[in-house]
């Protein structure tokens, strides 16, 4: 919700909750900070970054498909629309 209201902070939080997520193995989480930081690089202007993001987000979703699925992705729907 912070990246999408681009809330200060948001990126440094988002960032340490992606690899808090790594370190535990917990790739539902990671896949949507990393879907979070997309939204983010998007609201910057930098397709670039927010179209990398999010494509780690989809190599992680096989990890994390037994508990989220593509439509729980609204950050990487955000990203995507703005192609």
């Amino acid at each position: 919700m912070d990246a999408a209201d681009c809330v200060p902070g948001a990126e440094e939080r988002l960032t340490a909750i992606l690899a808090a997520a790594t370190i535990d193995d917990e790739a539902h989480v990671a896949v949507f900070a990393l879907d979070a930081l997309g939204r983010l690089a998007t609201s910057a202007g930098d397709r670039t970054t927010a179209l990398a993001l999010c494509e780690e987000a989809d190599r992680r979703m096989p990890a994390a498909a037994h508990f989220i699925t593509e439509r729980d992705r609204t950050d990487a729907r955000a990203v995507r629309a703005r192609r």
